[in-house]
């Protein structure tokens, strides 16, 4: 029997070795040697020459078997060609399986050399051979000497995207025999090294529980590393022992709020195995209040799916008399789940609380909850409901029926008794449905009779409505919408919307708007749109169509403005304003600015002291130029 033939015997032992080492990519090629070698060294030798199914060795291939049989006793320059001749043969499954041959053969002075020779650029192979026969020394010395094989892989000038799988293998491996070698050694690895090693570390004690590899991230100084892989990659619901998991991550998970749904899945699938005593637990592992909350929040919710009855009494008595804050979160949290299920039964056991704050805050966001739901069910019977709820159930019930059905929003507007429950329905209404059917809602609110004792107060969501689709009919709809004395007309406000989109519109309608403040304000809107668009002259002769009693108000309003668009320029132009006031009021701006800002330098500040009148000095405080240092 030739030497090839008695080493050949060794090959399914070597390969079998090089699947765990090798990792993900190399077990594929591991699996197919393993096939091709298990059988005995003389039926393989029969097979090569029986088996019809395989392809007929090349001459090349007899040549090369012959090569490596006859070299098992040479020197090491042997070897070499050995490998040499590998070129020649084709598929990379026969070149890796010669290769393990071939170095299975080596003591240890030609297996230095050859490690030595695999990474000599003077050394002239094909690169593909090259890296196989470099990974083929590797898990050799990965068990002979697994320090210098780390060793010689840091120091291959390949990526570490490369090196990764024979890291990994090497530390699995030895970490399995000398688990604290190993680890001295990973801890002297750059960080990013150090994760790769870890890795492989992790895998020799994959059967291990978590607190035992929180135990070894500590070891490696790698806690958090560990904590964000385990959480980013744990399927929960697979886990035997939540409880186990929670212990070894949240002393670190509860200090970053990135973790907040990965620790609540945890928490939940504790909760599942456990029960309540799951949130006992929860509770007392927890430092971090804010993150507490949240969590506890989350999971009696959770609990409240299946049990809002028994997670509702928990959440009073455990929690809301410990802390009002968090205590009442996760109150609400359950609440709320009730209320989807079955909002009768969540009021009604909200009824024998004590606490009136949070009864009351329970109560309105069950009957939230339960007009969402119902709507109809809510306004028809809305006495029932605790008087404080009434009114946001209203807003919420014609908010949904006037995006569904307007003719039953306004059905149920009609109903009510109460003048003011009707006057929020309504206005609810009209802002609703004034956005999809302006037409039919304007009809409604200009000639329905039942309505006349509360039409005034439904212009002004009809005239919002209006301005996006008829600027113009919401002006003049506004201008006759009675004002309240000494309040601003609501034409002005109008206008101000018109003049953000036309400024040429809102200009031909400035004549038509009421005097008085009204007309100052309206003014103002248009000058500041000027100032907007960088019209500054323009917004200054607007101003001076005004009667001098209306600068005041008109002046401050367009260099509160001005100060946002260019505040230099304001600056610039100041001493040349037309009048103290439009000084004065910008001299305030400019002050204003100052605040908070390095805008102008303190000798500007100083120098707008000057145009400054005594009042808007007054008003500026301390604010105002000092000449104090």
């Amino acid at each position: 029997m030739t030497s090839f033939e008695r080493n050949s015997s060794l090959k399914p032992v070597l390969v079998l070795v090089a699947g765990v080492i090798l990792g993900i990519g190399a077990t594929l090629v591991v699996g197919m040697l393993v096939t091709l070698n298990t059988h005995p060294p003389e039926q393989q030798l029969s097979d090569v020459n029986t088996d019809a199914q395989r392809p007929r060795q090349t001459e090349d291939e007899v040549s090369l078997e012959n090569n490596l049989s006859n070299n098992s006793t040479e020197t090491s320059n042997d070897s070499l060609a050995s490998v040499e001749a590998l070129a020649n043969l084709g598929p990379s499954i026969d070149r890796i399986a010669n290769l393990y041959a071939l170095v299975a053969q080596l003591d240890t002075e030609e297996f230095e050399d050859l490690l030595n020779r695999s990474v000599d650029s003077q050394w002239n192979i094909p690169t593909k051979i090259r890296l196989e026969l470099q990974n083929v020394l590797l898990e050799r010395l990965s068990m002979t000497n697994p320090k210098k094989g780390i060793e010689f892989v840091l120091n291959q000038n390949r990526s570490m995207h490369a090196l990764r799988p024979i890291l990994i293998s090497i530390f699995a491996n030895w970490s399995s025999v000398e688990l604290e070698v190993a680890i001295a050694t990973a801890n002297t690895l750059p960080v990013a090294t150090r994760k790769i090693a870890f890795q492989g570390i992790l895998q020799a004690y994959a059967d291990q529980p978590i607190s035992h590899h929180r135990e070894l991230s500590n070891k490696l100084n790698l806690t958090t590393h560990f904590v964000e892989s385990f959480l980013n990659s744990t399927d929960f619901e697979s886990l035997a022992e939540p409880e186990v998991a929670w212990n070894a991550v949240i002393d670190v998970a509860e200090r970053d709020y990135f973790f907040v749904v990965q620790l609540s899945e945890l928490a939940k699938q504790w909760y599942a195995k456990s029960g309540f005593k799951a949130i006992d637990q929860i509770r007392s592992t927890m430092n971090d209040m804010g993150m507490k909350s949240t969590l506890v929040a989350n999971v009696l919710r959770f609990a409240a799916e299946s049990e809002p009855a028994r997670a509702f009494d928990y959440s009073v008595t455990q929690l809301t008399q410990l802390d009002v804050g968090w205590g009442w979160e996760a109150t609400e949290s359950v609440i709320q789940e009730w209320a989807t299920q079955d909002p009768r039964a969540a009021l009604e056991s909200i009824s024998g609380l004590n606490a009136n704050a949070l009864k009351q805050n329970l109560q309105h966001l069950v009957v939230q909850s339960w007009t969402k739901q119902d709507a109809d069910y809510v306004l028809n019977h809305l006495s029932d409901f605790p008087l404080h709820t009434q009114s946001a159930a209203v807003g919420i019930a014609i908010t949904k029926l006037a995006s569904e059905s307007p003719d039953k929003a306004v059905s149920q507007v009609l109903r009510f008794d109460d003048a003011n429950l009707q006057l929020e329905a309504a206005q609810v209404l009209v802002s609703i449905w004034s956005r999809n059917e302006l037409e039919r809602a304007q009809k409604w609110v200009l000639e329905e009779p039942a309505i006349s004792s509360i039409r005034e107060h439904l212009i002004v969501p009809l005239t919002y409505a209006m301005v996006a689709t008829d600027p113009s009919g919401a002006f003049e709809l506004a201008l006759n919408h009675t004002s309240a004395a000494g309040r601003v007309g609501l034409e002005a406000v109008i206008l101000e919307q018109i003049a953000r989109d036309d400024v040429a519109l809102a200009l031909s309608l400035l004549p038509s708007v009421r005097d008085g403040l009204t007309k100052a304000i309206a003014f103002g809107s248009v000058g500041s749109a000027h100032v907007e668009n960088g019209d500054f002259q323009k917004a200054i002769d607007l101003g001076l169509r005004l009667d001098e009693s209306e600068h005041s108000t008109y002046f401050e309003r367009i260099t509160l403005a001005w100060i946002e668009a260019d505040p230099e320029r304001l600056y610039e132009v100041l001493p040349s304003l037309p009048n103290e006031v439009a000084r004065s009021k910008a001299a305030y701006a400019l002050c204003l600015l100052s605040v908070g800002s390095n805008g102008l330098t303190k000798k500007q500040i100083e120098i707008l002291d000057q145009y400054l009148s005594e009042k808007d000095r007054e008003n500026l405080g301390t604010l105002a130029p000092s000449d104090d240092p």
